[in-house]
């Protein structure tokens, strides 16, 4: 008898069980994968109504986080930046 059972776990959850099944050697190397959406610059220029120039402006002075390879934006780098703008404004 063939039994299909369907197991929902949390993206926390998935990572941890994933970092157990790899060997400890392994481990390091995954450590720093994100389970967070990410955006391109365009899509962050985008959502923030700005120019691609103003984008690249902003992580360059390191305002906006990017991913290790500096190509995406975390949408929670998004999220601090726009919470720190509204709070200048206040």
């Amino acid at each position: 008898m063939n039994s299909n059972n369907l197991v929902v776990m949390t993206r926390t959850e998935v990572k941890n069980l994933f970092l157990e099944i790899i060997s400890e050697s392994e481990a390091k190397k995954f450590k720093s994968v994100s389970l967070t959406k990410t955006l391109s610059f365009n899509q962050a220029r985008i959502l923030l109504g700005v120019s691609h120039t103003t984008v690249k402006n902003l992580v360059k002075n390191k305002i906006l986080k990017t991913t290790s390879d500096q190509r995406r934006i975390p949408e929670q780098a998004i999220n601090e930046y726009l919470q720190i703008i509204y709070l200048r404004k206040d």
